[in-house]
């Protein structure tokens, strides 16, 4: 298994703390289709989430 790139960010809101690892998306471009309206680019983390998601990994 590889390292998984990350980008560590440091979240402002209503609560105590809060932190993420990375973006999930980086870009969304529709493409006219009705089931799946969207052309998605992932980071690196979003496309693993994903895929655990809908069972890929």
């Amino acid at each position: 298994m590889s390292v998984l790139k990350t980008n560590p960010m440091t979240l402002t809101g209503p609560w105590a703390a809060g932190c993420v690892l990375d973006y999930h998306s980086l870009s969304a471009t529709p493409n006219g289709d009705p089931y799946h309206p969207f052309e998605m680019t992932y980071t690196e983390i979003g496309a693993r989430y994903i895929g655990l998601s809908i069972g890929m990994m």
